[in-house]
C-alpha cells in the first residue's frame, strides 16, 4: 500500500501560480485556497483603482473592457494554470457561434455547447479524477460562464430573433439590437470582478457599467424625473474634478 504523502505536499499542490507556498506553508491553509483567496483580495484594491483612474469619464470604454479582460484571463491563470485553458475554449467557440450562427438558432447552439463542454468537464473530474484535483478548481469559474454565455446567449436571440410584443418587461429591457464586439464577449465573460467567484449580471448592465451609465439607469428605474431631480449626479464627484 501506498504511503500518503505528508501533509506539507499536499498543501503545496495547486495548477497554479507556487509563487505564495511560503504564505500557504505559514497559514496552513492549501496553497490552491490561498491563491483563490488572494485573486479575490486583489480584485477588490484593483476595482477601487479601476474605478479612480480607469473612470468612465476619463477613459474610453475600449479600455476599460481590455483592461478588465486582462486582468482578469490573469488571475484565472494564476488560480489555474493549464487548467484554464478551458474557460478560454469555451469562450473562443461561444463566441463563433454568436458571431455565425442564425438568430433564430443562436441561443440554442451556445446554450448545448456551453452546457456540454461543462458537463464533459465535470464527468472528468467525477470519473477520471474522482474529485481529486483541487477544492478550488477550474469548474467553478467555468459554470459562472456558461451560465453568462447561454444568458447573453438567449438575450441576443430576444432583440434580434423575436418580436417586441412577444417579450415580457424584463425580457424587453434586457434585449440586445446588435451582437456584442469581441472585446465586449470577452470582457463580459473574463473581466476580474467576476471570473473567479461570479456573480453572472446581464451584459446590458455590464456595459452600462463599463462606459458609466449604470447609476444613470438605476436612478432613472426608479423615476428619478418623478421626484423633481433634473440632474443626475455623478456616484463619485470629486474624481471628476
Amino acid at each position: 500500500m501506498a504511503a500518503e504523502p505528508p501533509p506539507s505536499s499536499l498543501s503545496f499542490r495547486t495548477t497554479g501560480s507556487t509563487c505564495l507556498h511560503p504564505l500557504s506553508e505559514l497559514l496552513g491553509i492549501p496553497l490552491d485556497q490561498v491563491n483563490f483567496v488572494a485573486c479575490q483580495l486583489f480584485a477588490l484594491f484593483a476595482a477601487f483603482w479601476f474605478r479612480i483612474y480607469l473612470h468612465p469619464g476619463k477613459t474610453s470604454s475600449q479600455v476599460r473592457h481590455a483592461f478588465a479582460t486582462i486582468l482578469g484571463i490573469y488571475f484565472v491563470i494564476f488560480c489555474f494554470g493549464w487548467y484554464s485553458v478551458h474557460l478560454f475554449v469555451l469562450v473562443l467557440m461561444c463566441y463563433g457561434i454568436m458571431v455565425s450562427a442564425s438568430v433564430s438558432n443562436i441561443h440554442r447552439y451556445s446554450f448545448f455547447v456551453a452546457m456540454g463542454y461543462l458537463t464533459i468537464c465535470h464527468i472528468s473530474r467525477i470519473y477520471i479524477f474522482h474529485y481529486g484535483i483541487l477544492t478550488t478548481d477550474f469548474s467553478g469559474p467555468l459554470m459562472i460562464v456558461t451560465q453568462k454565455i447561454t444568458t447573453l446567449a438567449f438575450q441576443v436571440h430576444d432583440g434580434l430573433g423575436r418580436r417586441t410584443e412577444d417579450l415580457s418587461a424584463e425580457q424587453h429591457r434586457l434585449a440586445l439590437k446588435v451582437k456584442p464586439s469581441f472585446l465586449e464577449y470577452s470582457s463580459y465573460l473574463l473581466n476580474f470582478m467576476s471570473v473567479i467567484a461570479g456573480p453572472c449580471n446581464n451584459f446590458k448592465d455590464y456595459v452600462a457599467f463599463i462606459e458609466g451609465r449604470h447609476i444613470h439607469m438605476k436612478l432613472l428605474e426608479v423615476n428619478w424625473k418623478q421626484k423633481d431631480f433634473h440632474s443626475l449626479p455623478d456616484p463619485s464627484p470629486t474624481l471628476m474634478q
